[in-house]
């Protein structure tokens, strides 16, 4: 593991940092978090099979996300969030299927969701919330992501009806999906949600609460568990 998270440091992550260090120990987690690193990620860090973890939050990344990055099939966390990364998302994500958190939030990417992501059958997080992605979010199919806890798509230019395959994700904890384009029904099947604790769907193009009673309710009962939070807001 190598671990320089909260350090303060400054400019870019080299290439040759990744050259050097593997020369010395094969480390499966790189963390640098927190920092003031900026420019883009180093090709080189795309060499390093054995990386089951990469996590650079909080800095000023910029820059598209490789294609190289399919090379990383060990990865487990990709977390990028909180830089300024752009451009589309490589077609390819999918292939990396020991992914279990994705967080991708408060980047400037744009284009749609890679359906490959849905055969990640191990995700536990998927955050891609402000981004400048989009479209129709009845393309994905989550029936396959069993382990899905949180799922964060806020603040994009998604549309579409929310697909009824998020509700066979069982373990899910938190959804959020306000300020998109989206037509929004709550459906009956939410029910079987029991552990979903989180709910944010409001700001969107249409709403429409399909459950009767909940119009000016603050929390929604489910069998198990009441939703803390519901957000219905317009």
């Amino acid at each position: 593991m190598v671990d320089l998270s909260s350090n303060r440091l400054h400019g870019a992550v080299s290439s040759s940092f990744f050259q050097e260090a593997w020369n010395l120990t094969s480390f499966n987690v790189f963390r640098a978090g927190y920092n003031y690193l900026s420019g883009s990620l180093p090709e080189d860090i795309f060499n390093s099979t054995i990386l089951e973890e990469i996590s650079l939050p909080r800095n000023s990344l910029y820059g598209a996300v490789s294609d190289r990055i399919s090379n990383l099939t060990n990865l487990t966390t990709l977390d990028l969030s909180y830089n300024q990364l752009s451009g589309v998302l490589p077609l390819l994500l999918g292939k990396l299927f020991k992914l279990k958190h994705v967080l991708l939030d408060f980047n400037y990417l744009e284009g749609s969701l890679p359906l490959s992501l849905m055969n990640c059958t191990n995700l536990v997080e998927l955050r891609m919330g402000a981004n400048n992605l989009g479209g129709d979010i009845s393309m994905l199919n989550f029936s396959k992501l069993s382990q899905l806890s949180k799922l964060d798509l806020r603040l994009n230019n998604f549309f579409g009806i929310l697909p009824r395959s998020l509700y066979s994700c069982k373990f899910l904890k938190a959804i959020r999906v306000a300020y998109n384009n989206l037509e929004v029904k709550i459906e009956p099947e939410i029910l079987s949600l029991k552990s979903l604790s989180f709910l944010s769907l409001g700001m969107n193009k249409r709403f429409d609460k399909y459950l009767r009673g909940n119009e000016d309710t603050d929390g929604l009962q489910t069998p198990c568990c009441p939703i803390i939070s519901i957000q219905f807001f317009r």
